[in-house]
């Protein structure tokens, strides 16, 4: 979609973009995790299953938040407006993810979700659309910063090929 077409979501459209970033994210996840199941890699399964769920968490939030806005429902069609901001892409993903890898992909998912609210932020021309979308830049940005202590917290990894 153009950028001036962007300029003119609404309240409800703009949730309606974030809850279909969410419910893809999520997804994908999801997917990732039985990727690793399947491959037996627990650890890795385990923590694509626990960012799934903080995902699912967020777009309860957003569910709730759609419905309380009363805006009139319009089927938006994430593809008419952006690639999944958020979600993981598949390039990239392997069958020996390692936790590093699966925060890196988290994080750089994150940064893509936060700079799309950004974008937002800076060309919506209704008011109550902008604040929404700060208040959505907001919430990305504290995931950024989630994924980013996780990464650092992450045990050191022995050198490839040791």
């Amino acid at each position: 979609m153009k950028e001036q077409d962007l300029a003119q979501l609404t309240v409800g459209e703009l949730l309606d973009l974030a809850i279909l970033a969410e419910e893809e994210a999520a997804q994908r996840y999801g997917e990732f995790a039985e990727q690793m199941e399947a491959n037996r890699e627990p650890q890795t399964a385990a923590l694509f299953r626990q960012i799934q769920t903080r995902e699912i968490e967020h777009l309860r939030r957003l569910r709730e938040q759609r419905t309380r806005s009363g805006a009139e429902s319009k089927n938006i069609e994430p593809l008419h407006f952006f690639d999944p901001a958020e979600a993981t892409p598949y390039k990239g993903s392997s069958q020996q993810m390692t936790p590093t890898h699966v925060y890196q992909a988290v994080l750089q998912g994150e940064e893509r979700a936060c700079a799309f609210y950004q974008k937002l932020k800076e060309i919506l021309s209704d008011s109550e659309a902008k604040e929404l979308a700060h208040a959505l830049w907001t919430e990305e940005l504290r995931h950024v910063e989630w994924a980013a202590r996780q990464l650092r917290n992450l045990p050191a990894s022995p050198p490839e090929g040791k």
